[in-house]
């Protein structure tokens, strides 16, 4: 797998982190 490729793959992981996040605030929040 190409560095790039690896990065991408991060990327990706870390904007389902945010989400998940995101939605686990919007819980809190009620």
């Amino acid at each position: 797998m190409r560095f790039t490729e690896f990065m991408w793959l991060d990327h990706k992981k870390e904007m389902k982190i945010l989400e998940l996040a995101e939605e686990w605030v919007k819980q809190e929040d009620d």
